[in-house]
């Protein structure tokens, strides 16, 4: 099945979860096939800044957060020390440097 999501389902997945996380998972898993569009995604971007108050981080620094976040990630590394690095932690998840990571697992 081919499915495109409005902008609102990605925000609710990242923000709330629930059902709308599950259709996310449903999509990563290949269950069913979600299309989706820059216009999409720059979108998404553009209301997580506005009703969120998100910094004007790249569209790729919040796909690297929902990923983690659908992932079920128990850390994110980055080396970007502008935009999700000072978050320290993103819906429970600790955003941690290369060189904290590597201490933690050392």
């Amino acid at each position: 099945m081919r499915v495109v999501l409005d902008a609102n389902i990605y925000i609710s997945a990242l923000l709330v979860g629930r059902g709308c996380e599950e259709i996310l998972t449903l999509g990563r898993t290949g269950v069913i096939q979600v299309l989706s569009s820059p216009e999409i995604i720059d979108e998404v971007a553009s209301v997580l800044r506005r009703k969120f108050h998100w910094s004007p981080a790249d569209p790729a620094d919040a796909k690297i957060l929902a990923f983690g976040v659908a992932g079920k990630a128990d850390v994110i590394v980055t080396g970007d020390r502008k935009h999700p690095l000072p978050l320290k932690k993103y819906r429970g998840i600790p955003i941690v440097s290369p060189a904290e990571f590597l201490e933690q697992i050392g």
